[in-house]
């Protein structure tokens, strides 16, 4: 049995969209939660972009940010962000 198959990966994803405040209070209690191994954080076209350094320092965590988005699109988002995963589950 290869590795993989015998280890589940997960990753988490959070969408946000003007929520730094919000981001700012979840993403370090994500980041202590020791069982996943990706934390994919899409930044919906915010109006002042989220930056690393708004977010814990954890290499688990994959910032992207989607430009030109003029309205919060929550399915779209998600969706996108389940796009970028590369483990078993979500």
């Amino acid at each position: 049995m290869s590795e993989l198959a015998a280890t589940p990966s997960i990753s988490i994803v959070t969408v946000c969209m003007n929520r730094i405040k919000h981001l700012r209070r979840t993403s370090p209690l994500v980041s202590a939660w020791p069982h996943h191994t990706a934390h994919i954080v899409v930044d919906w076209s915010s109006d002042i972009p989220v930056k690393y350094k708004d977010l814990p320092d954890d290499s688990r965590i994959q910032l992207v940010r989607v430009d030109g988005e003029s309205s919060w699109n929550p399915s779209l988002a998600y969706n996108f962000s389940i796009s970028l995963a590369k483990t078993h589950f979500i």
